[in-house]
């Protein structure tokens, strides 16, 4: 209704300055108004100052509608559609959060992404014919770990502590199965603290940011998009009918579509947030691969306190010894169950030889039994080692928010001087894959 009372009204302005100055011109010293009792004097100068303002007014309505986009393209040859499109392409999507009272925006670190703007291609499924086409952005977590950050952020900038951030987001983020269910349990418990809003931009490849882009009139054909008549959209703007074509081809003939910028982005290099890896080496040196202090930073929506992280490293401290211990008594076993299988062999293959019968067959069964037994032993190592991992998980589990789970594993190398590496890593809630929330602009379909 807004776009239309506009577009109506600054047209027959325009229209009125422009019927006020031609009778003004062809009768100086007076003209007659049509709902007047008498004729009015109006002055050349006043008419030219109408004229002015009805134009002034026009220009300024009609640089913020899809018409003049359209229009500019036949104006210049560089700044083209598809160029747009490119640069989109090769955007890098900014995060922060807003006070709705105002305020400095807060950013939010991003160290890697990937560009999945889906609608560059065209394919049979997209609508033909002329479009009003807007370019919502939808910027997408790596995975549930980078969801639990953005939300953490988000927390902290609407001013809560990290405590009370923290369990916000291990009840919304890891007990709930939609994303719809999880923003509204985080909105409830956050509520009180002014939620903030997110800011979604975008940095251009020439170093520019700007906010989503604006709605565009999009002629659809199966070579690709282009604007609209350029030319002759052009020649509306020039003769004054601009803003009526364009609302009626936003009002009734173009159809609204959604073409989405969408990115995906990394809080740390490489996509493994929610992770913390040690490394233990061969000489039993432990210490955290990466720089400690960023891991904090960056894991701290769900290892927030100090004493937390004291618990981590005293728990792998504690497994790594023991993980060390088994793995070498297993090897130990396995190698010396594997030697006397090897000397009950010899000792049957040189009695056979001798042409002699084996008399000690007592003593080789055994032989046989020990090594059997050794044999187990070493397996049983093995799962004495899986037992210790499961309960430095339920440990951690328990103290963590959102849980945790420990996994081991040995690098290739020598059977002594490999060196062991644990990674403690946040639970997955189920179907985290599938209910991952998209972040989008809040400005999407604004067609006033």
């Amino acid at each position: 209704a807004g776009l239309a009372v506009r577009s109506i009204l600054i047209t027959l302005l325009v229209g009125s300055s422009l019927l006020v100055l031609a009778a003004t011109w062809h009768q100086p010293q007076a003209m007659v108004v049509p709902f007047g009792p008498a004729a009015t004097a109006i002055p050349l100068p006043v008419a030219l100052v109408f004229v002015f303002f009805a134009c002034l007014v026009y220009v300024w309505e009609l640089t913020s509608r899809r018409t003049w986009k359209a229009a500019r393209s036949a104006l210049s040859t560089t700044d083209t559609f598809a160029g747009q499109v490119e640069a989109w392409r090769d955007a890098a999507p900014l995060i922060g959060f807003k006070m709705h009272g105002g305020g400095p925006i807060v950013p939010y670190p991003i160290a890697e992404w990937s560009d999945e703007t889906p609608w560059i291609e065209f394919g049979k499924d997209v609508t033909r014919g002329v479009l009003l086409v807007s370019f919502p952005l939808e910027f997408l977590p790596g995975d549930f770990a980078e969801a639990s950050a953005v939300e953490f952020a988000r927390s902290r900038a609407s001013g809560g502590s990290p405590e009370s951030c923290i369990a916000c987001e291990s009840d919304a983020l890891c007990g709930l199965g939609s994303s719809g269910e999880r923003r509204k349990a985080s909105g409830d418990k956050l509520g009180h603290l002014g939620e903030a809003e997110l800011s979604l931009r975008l940095r251009l490849p020439c170093g520019t940011e700007v906010d989503q882009p604006d709605m565009m009139l999009l002629d659809s054909g199966f070579a690709g998009a282009k604007p609209l008549c350029p030319s002759l959209m052009l020649l509306l703007s020039v003769c004054l009918l601009a803003l009526l074509v364009d609302f009626i081809l936003v009002a009734f003939i173009a159809t609204p579509v959604e073409w989405p910028i969408r990115k995906r982005f990394f809080t740390v290099p490489g996509g493994r947030l929610g992770a913390v890896t040690f490394t233990c080496s061969s000489s039993g040196n432990l210490h955290v691969d990466g720089v400690a202090a960023e891991l904090r930073a960056k894991n701290r929506f769900w290892i927030g306190s100090e004493s937390q992280w004291i618990l981590l490293e005293a728990e792998v401290a504690q497994l790594a010894p023991w993980l060390r211990t088994l793995r070498h008594l297993r090897l130990l076993g396995q190698c010396l169950a594997s030697a006397m299988c090897v000397a009950l062999i010899a000792w049957v293959a040189m009695a056979r030889c001798k042409g002699t019968a084996i008399g000690q067959a007592q003593a080789f069964l055994a032989g046989v039994l020990v090594a059997s037994a050794v044999w187990g032993l070493a397996c049983l190592t093995e799962c004495a080692a899986r037992s210790q991992v499961r309960m430095c998980s339920e440990r951690l589990g328990s103290a963590l928010p959102g849980g945790a789970m420990v996994t081991a594993s040995w690098s290739e190398g020598g059977c002594m001087q490999s060196s062991l590496s644990i990674e403690v890593e946040q639970v997955k809630p189920l179907g985290h894959q599938q209910a991952l929330p998209v972040l989008k602009s809040s400005q999407a379909g604004n067609v006033s």
